[in-house]
């Protein structure tokens, strides 16, 4: 009979781990008994009293065959013992070392605060963090203070949201209950199963992009293997699992593209570095000097730099990982795992109208007069003038409408809003979000104050005028919208007021060494402020990315240059297709 090959993974799932291989460069090991030496215990025949069976004082004394069994016993025993405790850190690094991976080990000593510290500070620069149940047979005390300070820096560098990021943590021990470790894990933290499985069960979630995998050391020994056998893995095959449990985490379609296009880079990092060695420091200077004004040359450097960013990445091809074939792969893969709900029909029907929806889009698709696919997937979504009410479409690939309405706005602030890294702290100019309280009710405004008349405010004691304009906030379900945010952990969205009518000046003071207006952080919230001379403090929400913000100042522009003019009603109404 012939053997029963496992099944390959689907394509998409081969490619988001390559992907994560391709990510992934450093990891750090966290265990206080890490040797770099195979540990080779052997117990010794004259360590045991064997007794003489042929001899009639043995047959004599039953006692002393029995203390000998004993104590071959607990040799034994202290020998599991000992190698199911130690770690041959050797053979997991070299398994990270094969898939290109650099494997850091600390091993810390009883009490000792400096390597807790040490592996906090590695943990930044870390992509995997390994760390043992038992230190100094403390029952997972220390482990747990390590996560919880792991955790803590994540959530002080990424602020109220703490999602920004990407974390996966292992405890590897040779602990067998591994369920009254993930008790503790989950009492304490807050983690949640991924799944009702095994795999589920020791592979925990924090949010979408933190996760703590549990793995059983295997030592060889049968006798302490707990109830989960497929948590047991061997040091050898440890960076393997973590890799793939790394690729589970992040394989989407986005995170593909992504992690393709941050290992390049980083394969690439040292050749961009070059490219701005200090042959082209003078060159620079020169063009600094001869610049009038000369501070507009403070941002040359750093366009130069990200228009070679995005040469790597064009060299790279990078939009492979999203283009029609990956796609498909994707919708492949959702469809064999039974992620696709819609509330129709859900045959094969299904998938093939939506692999063609990714060949022509919704428009083309209906215009190829292809009823029987489109009334599979798109009988719910479909209108009187045929183009389907595409807004939820969403909703096939989440649990409810709730959560696509929530991703679709995600991925909204996503296009609209640029992303701040914490620093530096943010400036008042075209596009600033802010809100501000007057009796007692929220108001949103844009700034509408263009860039160059934004910076370079020199005289520190001077108040600046700024221009804003209002935003009024929508709640309808069929209300239209322009714009989308969140504000206090609330989805909110608005309709912008355009008309010159709606428009306020506020003034400020600027910052005499930046020479802008910068907003301050409020230390107990850690959100940002402006303070307006009135005074009056405007909360930053965020700043809309330059092309939408120049829009908005468009539109403004476009309304303060109406024409009103005397003309025929009839030219009018005829100019308007008006009937």
């Amino acid at each position: 009979m012939p053997a029963i090959l496992p099944t390959p993974a689907p394509i998409f799932k081969q490619r988001s781990r390559a992907a994560a291989r391709r990510f992934l460069q450093t990891a750090m090991l966290f265990d206080d008994n890490a040797t770099f030496e195979e540990l080779k215990i052997s117990i010794k025949a004259e360590d045991v009293n064997t007794p003489n069976l042929t001899g009639p004082e043995e047959i004599e004394t039953p006692s002393e065959e029995g203390t000998a069994g004993t104590a071959q016993k607990e040799k034994e025993k202290e020998t599991e013992r000992k190698m199911g405790e130690n770690l041959y850190a050797k053979a997991i690094n070299d398994a990270f070392a094969e898939e290109g991976i650099v494997c850091g080990v600390i091993k810390p000593k009883k009490d000792d605060i400096t390597a807790l510290n040490a592996i906090k500070k590695a943990a930044r620069r870390a992509d995997i963090v390994v760390v043992d149940w038992f230190i100094n047979d403390d029952k997972g005390e220390t482990a747990l203070n390590v996560i919880e300070g792991i955790l803590s820096e994540d959530k002080a560098e990424d602020g109220e949201a703490h999602q920004g990021r990407l974390r996966l943590l292992a405890i590897y021990t040779s602990e067998p209950d591994l369920a009254t470790i993930s008790l503790k894990v989950k009492t304490k933290f807050g983690f949640k199963n991924t799944a009702n499985n095994t795999k589920g069960r020791y592979t925990l979630a924090l949010n979408e992009n933190v996760r703590l995998c549990i793995y059983q050391k295997d030592r060889g020994s049968k006798k302490n293997i707990g109830p989960n056998k497929e948590r047991v893995v061997s040091d050898s095959n440890l960076p393997g699992k973590l890799i793939e449990d790394f690729s589970d985490m992040t394989s989407g379609l986005l995170f593909n593209l992504v992690l393709n296009a941050l290992g390049a880079l980083r394969e690439n990092t040292h050749r961009l570095i070059q490219k701005f060695n200090k042959s082209v420091d003078a060159p620079y200077f020169s063009h600094r000097v001869l610049s009038d004004p000369m501070e507009d040359t403070l941002g040359h450097p750093l366009s130069l730099f990200t228009a070679e960013i995005e040469d790597i990445l064009l060299d790279q091809e990078v939009n492979r990982y999203i283009n029609e074939q990956a796609v498909a792969e994707w919708l492949e893969y959702l469809s064999s795992a039974d992620a696709l709900k819609f509330p129709t029909d859900t045959s094969t029907k299904v998938l093939d109208a939506l692999k063609g929806l990714n060949q022509t889009g919704i428009v083309g698709y209906v215009k190829k007069n292809n009823p029987s696919g489109i009334d599979q997937l798109l009988g719910w979504l479909k209108s009187s003038d045929q183009k389907g009410e595409v807004t939820k479409l969403t909703s096939a690939f989440t649990k409810n409408v709730a959560e696509a309405n929530s991703k679709d706005r995600e991925f909204a602030a996503l296009t609209t809003f640029r992303s701040h890294y914490r620093l530096p702290p943010p400036q008042l100019k075209l596009g600033s979000v802010v809100c501000v309280k007057e009796r007692g009710k929220q108001k949103y405004l844009i700034c509408v104050q263009p860039v160059c008349d934004s910076v370079r405010l020199k005289k520190p004691d001077t108040l600046y005028p700024f221009p804003f304009i209002e935003m009024v906030e929508v709640t309808g379900a069929s209300d239209g919208f322009d714009l989308t945010l969140k504000h206090n952990k609330k989805q909110k969205q608005f309709v912008i007021q355009k008309k010159p009518s709606k428009m306020r000046l506020l003034e400020f003071k600027a910052d005499a060494v930046q020479q802008a207006v910068v907003a301050t952080q409020d230390q107990t919230t850690t959100n940002w402020f402006f303070q307006t001379a009135t005074p009056k403090k405007l909360e930053w929400i965020g700043e809309l990315r330059f092309p939408h913000a120049q829009r908005v100042a468009a539109n403004l522009a476009t309304e303060l240059s109406r024409v009103g003019l005397t003309e025929s009603e009839w030219t009018r109404r005829a100019a308007k297709k008006i009937k």
